[in-house]
């Protein structure tokens, strides 16, 4: 767990909805929710080598992308 981070409903009921990533099987209609993530826990997020991110999805279901084109300082966003 990331102290501090809500991923809001990733792994949690209706999480496999989001579909699209491969390997799984989409299983109603696709839903994309947008969070904030300071910056400064966007690497725990992606964690070594993108380890976390990568078991988050598998785990989950859902493609999770990391917007990181903004200024110094603005939240990122995951998506």
């Amino acid at each position: 767990s990331m102290p501090g981070m809500m991923l809001g409903g990733v792994g949690g009921p209706g999480a496999d909805m989001m579909g699209g990533y491969p390997g799984t099987a989409a299983s109603g209609p696709q839903v994309e929710k947008v969070v904030d993530c300071p910056q400064n826990v966007v690497g725990r997020v992606i964690g070594r080598g993108g380890e976390t991110i990568k078991d988050l999805q598998m785990r989950s279901g859902c493609r999770i992308q990391i917007d990181q084109n903004f200024p110094e300082g603005v939240p990122r966003k995951i998506t």
